[in-house]
């Protein structure tokens, strides 16, 4: 009893930003490698051609469910960040209403 639960808006929405910075980065390089492998693809044919492209099919398929994923929690710490403030507005104006 007697715990409260805090939260620091402004460095919750930082960490936020971070956060999206790095997931955009991490769309940026992977789209890179994409084209990368995309242009190697065209460079060769045989056995090994076939299975390294077998390969980074499946690796890609991994990867941008991945990516899905990680969109979604930073959706969901915009949400979050969202209902917080929405709160502490909230919670704000009640305490703003009391006659003193």
């Amino acid at each position: 009893m007697g715990k409260e639960i805090a939260n620091n808006l402004p460095v919750f929405n930082n960490s936020i930003s971070d956060y999206d910075r790095a997931y955009q980065a991490l769309v940026r390089d992977f789209s890179e490698v994409v084209s990368q492998i995309t242009a190697l693809n065209a460079m060769w044919t045989g056995q090994a051609h076939d299975a390294l492209m077998e390969r980074f099919r499946v690796d890609q398929n991994d990867t941008q469910a991945m990516l899905d994923y990680l969109r979604e929690l930073l959706d969901d710490l915009r949400y979050a960040h969202q209902e917080y403030t929405r709160c502490e507005n909230a919670v704000a104006g009640i305490i703003d209403a009391i006659r003193v």
